[in-house]
């Protein structure tokens, strides 16, 4: 997913934030049980004090069980 931010006065921004959230909302809507997700790619976090967000690449493995139970 992307967001639209802006800061007080600054530009107006569209990012791609930690790769988590689109990864567990793909998760919810595909209505899925018991999954693996690995993945990477860029990522970005608004720094305190600084104009420009900080870049990284973030790898990531979830696993993600519907039903509240351990999937191991």
């Amino acid at each position: 997913g992307l967001f639209v931010v802006q800061a007080e006065g600054g530009p107006e921004l569209c990012l791609r934030p930690d790769l988590t959230v689109g990864v567990v909302q793909a998760f919810l809507t595909g209505g899925g049980t018991d999954a693996l997700f690995a993945y990477d790619g860029a990522a970005y976090r608004a720094s305190a004090g600084d104009e420009e967000p900080e870049a990284f690449v973030q790898f990531g493995l979830e696993r993600l069980s519907a039903g509240g139970r351990d999937p191991a």
